[in-house]
């Protein structure tokens, strides 16, 4: 099923939110949604459980396998059009990536431009995965989108420097860009992934301003410290030891984010714990939850608010979906808990 209405869609499932999404976030959350035309394969609304942190944003995705049974489609503006355009005809490399997501942070009434996160692993959503591409095909993958998001970046005057411009005028690509170290860094770390598994997301930070890549890879869990290691990830040590502690025994397989910019990995790392419709990672979840509230780390009616979400809708409706996101906040010491809340 298609999310013909994104509006719509957020209006039915209004009650579930409660104290996820305060009025004023929702205004703002209601305000983009209404405004995303097309036909969409998920939503997802992403919350803070802190006490003293209301912000929430707003994700779309377009899956291919839902472009082929429903006609699924975006009309976007801005500098991402050139991309979705691109992906939505299957142009050059971009075909091979089943999924594109488009995330809008709404920290402010100020227009955003949306990170858009592109799905690097070819049979994702297909049952059992098979095996994971090349590093180089995932490397071709995230440059076709980079280039992309740099064209439409300098065509609309948005975060792109002078010499990404001159470059987009000459019809370069990115192995002839600046941008190639950046890909030279992502074929590095999915080299180095666990064998037999491959990068699932590349998302370019440039809407935030930054000139790096958020890579995300679904691993084991007692296998991340050792990747961190593998891939010479500079952050402290003690807060991937308590991240993954946090997440240990319940979830086996997480998903593991990392940054890299022109020329090393960055600090920056967070844990994504899925949990699906129901069933013991579902469980797992609610019983975390108690002792994060229990310890500080969330607010007890919104940690209360994610265990009711209702999991499965009505007949025919849409699947209500949920998972957990993990950081850590060095000046407090204590980990960032975010949850996805939405339908697919």
């Amino acid at each position: 099923m298609s999310i013909a209405d994104i509006g719509s869609a957020l209006d039915s499932l209004r009650p579930c939110f409660g104290p996820l999404v305060v009025p004023q976030q929702w205004a703002r959350v209601r305000s983009v949604g209404g405004r995303l035309a097309g036909s969409w394969s998920h939503m997802i609304v992403e919350t803070r459980l802190a006490p003293d942190c209301d912000q929430a944003d707003i994700m779309v995705a377009l899956s291919r396998q839902q472009s082929q049974r429903h006609g699924a489609r975006a009309e976007i503006t801005g500098w991402a059009e050139g991309l979705v355009q691109a992906w939505s005809e299957g142009r050059s490399s971009l075909a091979r990536s089943p999924v594109l997501w488009l995330e809008y942070d709404l920290p402010d009434d100020r227009p955003r431009e949306p990170l858009v996160s592109v799905c690097t692993q070819p049979d994702l959503l297909e049952a059992g995965w098979g095996q994971p591409p090349h590093s180089s095909l995932q490397r071709e993958i995230a440059a076709q989108a980079l280039d992309q998001l740099v064209l439409g970046a300098a065509l609309v005057g948005h975060g792109a420097t002078s010499a990404d411009i001159e470059l987009r005028s000459l019809g370069a690509t990115s192995r002839d860009a600046p941008q190639r170290g950046l890909l030279d860094q992502l074929e590095r770390i999915a080299a180095e992934l666990p064998r037999g598994l491959g990068l699932s997301h590349v998302a370019p930070l440039w809407p935030r301003g930054e000139r790096a890549l958020r890579l995300t890879a679904y691993i084991p869990q007692t296998t991340v410290l050792p990747w961190l290691r593998a891939i010479r990830w500079p952050g402290d040590r003690s807060t991937a030891e308590r991240l993954v502690e946090l997440a240990s025994p319940d979830w086996v397989i997480v998903g593991v984010q990392v940054e890299v910019g022109e020329a090393q990995t960055r600090p920056y790392i967070a844990l994504e714990l899925p949990v699906g419709v129901g069933g013991r990672r579902y469980a797992a979840m609610c019983a975390w939850l108690g002792r994060a509230v229990s310890a500080g780390w969330c607010d007890a009616d919104k940690a209360r608010a994610v265990t009711e979400w209702p999991l499965q809708g009505p007949e025919g409706s849409l699947r209500r979906d949920v998972y957990l996101k993990l950081a850590w906040e060095p000046r407090r010491a204590r980990p960032v808990v975010k949850a996805y809340v939405g339908a697919s």
